[in-house]
């Protein structure tokens, strides 16, 4: 599981993250797979949205860029490594800083999602949404 691997625990000792259920990282899923796809990610090209280019210095601008999308509105967001896992919960400027690292384990695409902590409860804003190619380019569904 990838939210056990030592350098994530540390990240989320350091930053406040938090274990997410599966279940949570199945109804995200069940969301995504409601959007049309290319064959191992979202077919962009038929989703409003806007594009950010990690190039250096990146990690303090794509918190900005964010800020402007529906996903940059929350408070918090939610890291998804795969459906059949459980997530990361993480403050959304210290997860955008650290994309790179937080999926560093991890290959292809991976998706985000807004989160608003209510009485103590993660709630998902499913369409609040990012993905992260897994290279250097971030996508934000714009509305």
């Amino acid at each position: 599981m990838e939210i056990e691997a030592p350098h994530i625990r540390k990240w989320m000792e350091e930053h406040g993250g938090a274990r997410l259920a599966t279940s949570l990282s199945t109804e995200f899923e069940r969301y995504l797979d409601t959007w049309p796809w290319a064959p191992s990610r979202l077919d962009w090209r038929s989703i409003d949205h806007v594009e950010f280019d990690m190039v250096d210095p990146w990690e303090d601008a794509l918190v900005e860029f964010a800020g402007s999308t529906p996903l940059g509105r929350h408070e918090n967001v939610m890291l998804m490594y795969s459906p059949s896992e459980p997530s990361l919960l993480s403050p959304t400027g210290a997860a955008l800083r650290d994309l790179d690292l937080i999926y560093s384990a991890s290959y292809g695409a991976k998706y985000i999602c807004g989160v608003d902590v209510i009485n103590g409860a993660p709630v998902l804003s499913c369409g609040d949404f990012a993905e992260f190619d897994g290279y250097s380019k971030v996508f934000f569904r714009v509305y």
